[in-house]
């Protein structure tokens, strides 16, 4: 009985991102697995440790550029609703110039 694949296959099975999701965490739970396993049979050492760090952090990497990258557009427009052109300043610069009486190195 196959209770993660059926559960998410049939939550999922409507939409095209869904199925990718649920192929994606039916992968990552054998592949965890599998690490565990081999680490409990004491099959690999610190490779196995080595190979699924490498494996997981590659997996964050990716996830975050693609989040800073497809989020790139929303951020310039926020930036930009929140920046003050230099034609838009209400504030009108001094005229006057400052006192020059002290001599600076």
């Amino acid at each position: 009985m196959n209770l993660q694949g059926d559960w998410s296959s049939d939550v999922c099975s409507s939409d095209l991102y869904g199925r990718f999701l649920s192929l994606g965490i039916k992968w990552l739970v054998l592949v965890l697995t599998a690490a565990m396993v081999f680490d409990h049979l004491q099959i690999g050492g610190n490779v196995v440790e080595l190979a699924f760090g490498i494996l997981f952090g590659g997996i964050v990497l990716t996830l975050a550029l693609a989040v800073g990258l497809g989020s790139r557009d929303l951020v310039r427009r926020s930036l930009e609703s929140h920046t003050e052109y230099p034609s838009e300043r209400s504030v009108a610069l001094p005229t006057t110039k400052p006192d020059d009486s002290i001599r600076h190195f």
